[in-house]
């Protein structure tokens, strides 16, 4: 078999989110399925977006534990999948769907000090709808992948 290329080895940053959820009154997991299968379309046009993955079930959704794994090349690619969401009426889905918990934020290596302000600016709104303060982690720490 071919390996199937990885456009992150060649990678100079990566950043990479970890978010918790849980679902608004009324949503189920097979709700949030659905969408993550319109999302997950857009995702997959995007060579920049590295891995996008979801996982629930009733138990997690229950516990509002339900796991969004996001990585991404830079942290302008992460902004142009955000803008593609919107564009498609995702971002509207998802503000209905998903009761924000926790996010985490990784990012390799520290960006330049105006493209992080402007970052930072971007994931604001999503910080302000956290039940947990938002978890910055910029590093140099060695890594395999991304």
């Amino acid at each position: 078999a071919v390996p199937f290329p990885d456009p992150a080895a060649n990678a100079e940053m990566a950043i990479s989110q970890v978010l918790t959820i849980g679902l608004k009154d009324g949503k189920t997991v097979g709700d949030l399925k659905v969408l993550w299968e319109e999302n997950t379309k857009i995702a997959e046009s995007l060579p920049d977006v590295l891995a996008y993955s979801c996982a629930a079930d009733e138990e997690s959704a229950e516990a509002k534990t339900i796991t969004i794994q996001e990585t991404f090349t830079s942290l302008k690619a992460h902004m142009e999948f955000a803008t593609k969401l919107a564009e498609a009426g995702q971002m509207e889905k998802i503000m209905g769907i998903f009761e924000f918990q926790t996010l985490t934020t990784t990012i390799y290596p520290e960006p330049g000090e105006d493209e992080y302000a402007e970052y930072k600016e971007f994931l604001k709104p999503f910080g302000a709808m956290l039940k947990k303060p938002q978890v910055w982690i910029v590093h140099d720490f060695p890594r395999k992948g991304v």
